[in-house]
This record gives C-alpha cells, sequence and structure tokens, in this order.
C-alpha cells in the first residue's frame, strides 16, 4: 500500500523522481521462491529497498543470514522389542544420540539451529529401522552456514556408524546471507531520507529472509526496511496508518533527494 501511495503521489503531483523500478514477485514467505525464479536481466536498478520489516519507522536491515534446511533419514534394522531386541538396529537411538552432540539454539554468535521435527516407528514392540529429523540453521556468514551444516552431517553418520544404522541426508540452500556496506547508496539515501523527515535512522541485522537476499545475489546492493509492523506473524498482527503514511514519506524523499540530471525522470 505504502509503495503503491508513493508513485500516485509522484504521478498526480508530477514530481521529477530517480528512475524507479518495481518488483512485486510472489511466494517470498516460502523462501524467496519468486524471486528465485526471475529474469534479472530486466532490472537495471543497483540500489533497492525491500518493505518487510517490524518495529519503529527508522528501522533498516543491512544483513541477513544464510538458511540451510536439512532432512535426515536414519535406516535401522526392525526386531521384535520383547523377544529380540538384540537383533534390531534402533534408528531412533541413533538419532537421539546424534541430536545430543548438536549445540542448538545459538551455537556460536552468528548462528543458529533448530531440530524442528523428529519421527519414526511403527509400534511400541517393533524396534524402529527408520527415523526422519527435518531442522534448519542460519547463519549471518555464508561460509559458516556451510562448516555448521558439516558438523550436522557428521554428528548423524557418526552416531549412524555406531549404531550399525544408515544415514541419508538431504538439504537444500534457500537463503545465502548479505551485508550492504555501510557506504552504499542504499545507507546514505535512507539515513538522510528519514533525518529529514524527523526519523532516526537504526540499523540492524536480522536473522530473518527476505527477497533482498536474492538482489544481493545479482549485484543489487538493499535494505529491509519497517513499515512498522507490530507483533508480526501472530494473530495480533497490525499496523498504525500513520507508520505507513511515514515510511511513504521516507520513500519520497529518497527518490527525490539530491537528484543529478542524469537521474531525473518524469
Amino acid at each position: 500500500a505504502a509503495i503503491l501511495e508513493l508513485l500516485a503521489v509522484l504521478k498526480e503531483n508530477r514530481i521529477p523522481h530517480r528512475d524507479t523500478e518495481l518488483l512485486l514477485p510472489a511466494a517470498e514467505e516460502v523462501y524467496i521462491k519468486g524471486t528465485s525464479g526471475f529474469d534479472f536481466t530486466k532490472i537495471k536498478a543497483k540500489t533497492a529497498y525491500v518493505l518487510d520489516l517490524d518495529g519503529d519507522i527508522g528501522r533498516a536491515a543491512y544483513s541477513a543470514p544464510s538458511l540451510i534446511s536439512f532432512e535426515i533419514t536414519l535406516k535401522g534394522v526392525s526386531a521384535h522389542a520383547g523377544f529380540a531386541p538384540e537383533n534390531g538396529v534402533n534408528a531412533i537411538a541413533a538419532a537421539a544420540e546424534a541430536i545430543s552432540l548438536l549445540k542448538q539454539g545459538r551455537p556460536d554468535g552468528i548462528s543458529t539451529l533448530n531440530i524442528g521435527t523428529i519421527s519414526g516407528g511403527s509400534a511400541t514392540n517393533i524396534v524402529p529401522d527408520s527415523c526422519v529429523i527435518k531442522g534448519e540453521l542460519r547463519s549471518l556468514d555464508h561460509q559458516n552456514a556451510l562448516t555448521l551444516f558439516e558438523s550436522v552431517k557428521s554428528a548423524f553418520e557418526t552416531s549412524a556408524a555406531k549404531y550399525g544404522a544408515k544415514a541419508d541426508i538431504k538439504h537444500s540452500i534457500d537463503l545465502t546471507a548479505y551485508k550492504t556496506p555501510e557506504n552504499s547508496k542504499a545507507f546514505s539515501l535512507y539515513k538522510t531520507a528519514c533525518e529529514k523527515c524527523g526519523v532516526t535512522p537504526q540499523f540492524i541485522e536480522t536473522f530473518g529472509g527476505s527477497d533482498n537476499n536474492n538482489f544481493a545475489l545479482h549485484g543489487i546492493e538493499g535494505l529491509v526496511v519497517s513499515v512498522g509492523y507490530r507483533k508480526a506473524h501472530t494473530r495480533q498482527e497490525y499496523i498504525y496508518a500513520d507508520d505507513m503514511a511515514k515510511i511513504t514519506e521516507i520513500l519520497t524523499e529518497i527518490l527525490t533527494e539530491t537528484l543529478t540530471i542524469g537521474e531525473v525522470k518524469k
């Protein structure tokens, strides 16, 4: 709504402004699938603003994480748990030991790790021959994310070998970390615009992904800016109309502040 209002204000008032491209991708919530399939040769801009952050107007995220999702299937051997448990290989036990080796939550200062679901077994009197574990990890440094995933993989492979089970490990890199430089045009334009609108800019790192992750992969430097979401991703989510008006004002300043001759587009 703020973006559409911005365009209406510029057009209706015939305000000179920078050349501007608008991209409205689908499927952002499912790990930015929309921009993952977009043809970026159609985009000329090298500076971007993504309106997708909560909190007070003025907050802007300049850094976001890599995100690796994984699914691990441990294969054991079934046996009757009452008559011959020694003949079985307990896949759940192997999984439990592997999970116990991992430091979940915040394994270091720039990463998170979570085992989200675990399922397996068929009956209480059968040694479970299968266990499926799903989880994710995030890190503000891409190489660190890859290293952390290798530690997850190693834990399950080591435990599987100890119990005589087999580990089938699949993963996908759903987001790639980026960090927009503080001396970038995205920073300077946003900072100036906020100050002119009486707003204090606040630059933060976030552990949430956005389409800005994909923009960065294609050489576009951007910020994810707050539009005033409150209690985001809950049933009580709301937003103030005044905040929507303020971010529109800031965006207008970004597009019109310190124009050079080559930037003006009527």
